[in-house]
C-alpha cells in the first residue's frame, strides 16, 4: 500500500486496499493459478475499524471477526458465540485467549507463540497473549 501511495500520490482507505488486493488477486488467479487467502484490517477516519476476509477465488467481504486456514474450524463458532460488537479491549483479548486454548487442546500443530494485531487509530500494536509454552 505504500508503493500504491508513492506511485499515485495518494493513500487508499481499508475498503479500498481491500477491492484493490481483490481486484489484483482475482486476475492473478486467472493468468496462474495461486492461494492466498487474505485479511486486511485498518482504520480510516470515514469509515473507523474494518476488517475485510478475500479467499483464495477473489471473493471479499466485510466482516467483525475472521480466520483462515484449519485453525478456522476450531475458534469460528467459538467467535461466534462470544463475540459482539461493543466487545471492550479486555474482552476482545480474553476471547483470542480462548481461541488459542482452544487451538492448543484440538488443533494437530502445537504452537508455540500466539501474537495478537491489535488495530487502533495511532496504529497497530502486537499483544503476546501470555499463553507461551
Amino acid at each position: 500500500m505504500d508503493f500504491y501511495r508513492i506511485s499515485n500520490g495518494y493513500s487508499l482507505s481499508t475498503s479500498a486496499a481491500a477491492s484493490f488486493v481483490r481486484h489484483e488477486l482475482a486476475t492473478a488467479i486467472r493468468k496462474n493459478p495461486v492461494s492466498v487467502n487474505v485479511l486486511i484490517a485498518g482504520w480510516d477516519e470515514k469509515d473507523g475499524i474494518s476488517l475485510h476476509y478475500i479467499d483464495y477465488l477473489g471473493a471479499a467481504t466485510t466482516t467483525s471477526k475472521a480466520a483462515h486456514g484449519y485453525a478456522a474450524h476450531f475458534i469460528l463458532g467459538l467467535m461466534d458465540r462470544n463475540f459482539k460488537p461493543d466487545l471492550s479491549y479486555e474482552e476482545g483479548l480474553d476471547l483470542a485467549q480462548k481461541c488459542v486454548g482452544v487451538l492448543r487442546k484440538r488443533f494437530l500443530i502445537a504452537q508455540r507463540k500466539f501474537t495478537a494485531l491489535v488495530v487502533r487509530a495511532d496504529g497497530i500494536e502486537a499483544v503476546d497473549l501470555g499463553l507461551n509454552v
